[in-house]
């Protein structure tokens, strides 16, 4: 991709003249336009079918022997893919939030990559195929986690910030910032961790959770497109973004069929809990902290 400079649009609101910056004749793949907002569109018309179900019937019934469940899968994978035909701004600009850059649109492609994966993994051992058991499941998933995240950190590692995280910012010095800044960081840290580990080590119960990080990490791309185009501000983005995060852990722990998920909730918020403080408090390397929580996990709490 080349660095070409995108600029920010003064904050205008939804008005005509914004929302026509939505349509340009970059959006094109091959010959076909408007591609991306095309897929994009059919993908919100299936988060709300998908939702719907979840809340009516406690289920999003996804399943491997409907091809509509699988193309739908794989739609979420296109869209994700089809932002790099777009150029966005190279790096973060730390003093104006939510707006698109190649390091937030790479990490963003990869997340819904592995919550698309934790889906068909979860698929593929309630059809009883492939995995011997439980733990031989979640050895692949481990692996597969593993690969996402290495791949997460060289993105980082060439596209990034020092010292700025995609969403949450600064990392060492928000001691200066407002304590509304504070505390929404350390929420988002906190809530995509209950969010890692309900995708990470359970064999059940974690399809939904794991559509609604994809949901959570498109509508985060889509919040940086319109604040990059000037239609919405970054209280407003910031609100839906953590809305959508909300909607996750709510997920992890309840549904409408069953009620509250005590037994997971119990089980697996003082480990989170631990990790959090481990990692942002003293800065203990994450791959470390979730090895150890995986072999415990795997070999005592299942």
């Amino acid at each position: 991709m080349t660095a070409d400079i995108v600029h920010q649009p003064i904050y205008t609101g939804l008005t005509w003249k914004s929302f026509k910056r939505l349509f340009t004749t970059k959006d094109e793949f091959i010959t076909i336009p408007h591609f991306h907002k095309f897929l994009g569109f059919t993908t919100l018309i299936h988060f709300v079918y998908r939702f719907g179900l979840y809340f009516i019937y406690g289920d999003m019934q996804f399943s491997l022997d409907n091809a509509f469940d699988v193309i739908s899968l794989v739609w979420h994978l296109a869209l994700s893919a089809s932002s790099l035909i777009f150029h966005v701004l190279q790096f973060k600009k730390t003093k104006e939030p939510y707006l698109i850059f190649e390091e937030l649109r790479l990490h963003n492609i990869l997340f819904a990559s592995r919550s698309v994966f934790v889906i068909f993994m979860s698929l593929i051992y309630m059809k009883g195929l492939y995995f011997s058991s439980a733990k031989n499941m979640l050895t692949y998933k481990a692996i597969g986690f593993l690969m996402f995240h290495l791949l997460v950190d060289y993105v980082t590692k060439v596209h990034g910030t020092p010292d700025v995280t995609t969403i949450r910012g600064y990392t060492k010095i928000n001691n200066k910032r407002p304590w509304i800044y504070m505390f929404t960081t350390r929420f988002y840290s906190f809530t995509q961790l209950v969010g890692l580990n309900v995708m990470l080590t359970r064999t059940t119960d974690l399809i939904h959770c794991a559509y609604f990080t994809i949901f959570a990490v498109q509508i985060a791309t889509f919040l940086g497109t319109l604040r990059l185009k000037g239609i919405i501000n970054a209280g407003v983005a910031n609100f839906v973004y953590g809305s959508s995060i909300v909607m996750i852990n709510v997920a992890s722990y309840w549904d409408i069929s069953r009620g509250f998920y005590w037994n997971y909730f119990m089980k697996e918020m003082g480990f989170v809990l631990i990790i959090t403080i481990l990692r942002f408090r003293f800065n203990v390397n994450k791959y470390i902290l979730w090895s150890v929580y995986g072999f415990i996990s795997f070999n005592y709490l299942l």
